[in-house]
């Protein structure tokens, strides 16, 4: 199995708005700085470096930098192939 990672990075004091489809199969990590999660009911949780979050199906409204610096993100998800290969040794 492949995996693919994106960085996504936030200003300080901006944000960046939810759309599901960008977090579909990922495993999130905050890798550097602060982000809160503003969900539709305007709930905020916030998340320091090194925590590692799943944003699929969470209903959110954006993702938020309170902090003075730079936020960084990381999504890491499988890359979908057609193609599915047994390890060796393994038999169906």
């Amino acid at each position: 199995m492949r995996f693919e990672r994106k960085l996504v990075t936030i200003a300080a004091g901006a944000e960046l708005p939810y759309r599901a489809s960008d977090w579909d199969d990922a495993l999130v990590t905050v890798e550097a700085g602060c982000v809160e999660l503003v969900s539709a009911s305007g709930l905020c949780c916030r998340f320091d470096t090194g925590a590692i979050l799943v944003l699929a199906g969470v209903r959110l409204r954006r993702l938020w930098n309170p902090g003075p610096a730079e936020v960084v993100i990381s999504a890491t998800s499988r890359i979908s192939t057609d193609e599915f290969h047994l390890p060796p040794g393994l038999h169906v």
